[in-house]
């Protein structure tokens, strides 16, 4: 289904750059990430809220968490990436 949706390359194109996109800030800011001593809090806004998540009420290390996190939404979107662009060349 989803090689339908991309079936026309003026489409999949510009997903591809966006996909590539999201490696290239998630990639920043890993390299980011490991220049700071310690990570004490995250803040989360949606809908004009916005919590911020203290590192003394987490019971695990937001510096390991926040590292798993983006190396895993990086290996993310690269195989997702990869996927369509051999669907793309059937």
């Amino acid at each position: 289904m989803q090689d339908n949706l991309f079936s026309d390359l003026s489409q999949l194109l510009p997903y591809l750059a966006e996909i590539q996109n999201r490696i290239f800030f998630l990639k920043k800011l890993h390299s980011q990430l490991k220049d700071l001593p310690q990570i004490e809090s995250i803040t989360l806004q949606g809908d004009g809220i916005a919590i911020c998540i203290d590192q003394n009420l987490i019971p695990f290390n937001l510096d390991q968490e926040m590292t798993i996190l983006i190396k895993d939404a990086i290996e993310h979107w690269e195989n997702h990436s990869k996927n369509l662009e051999e669907l793309s060349n059937l």
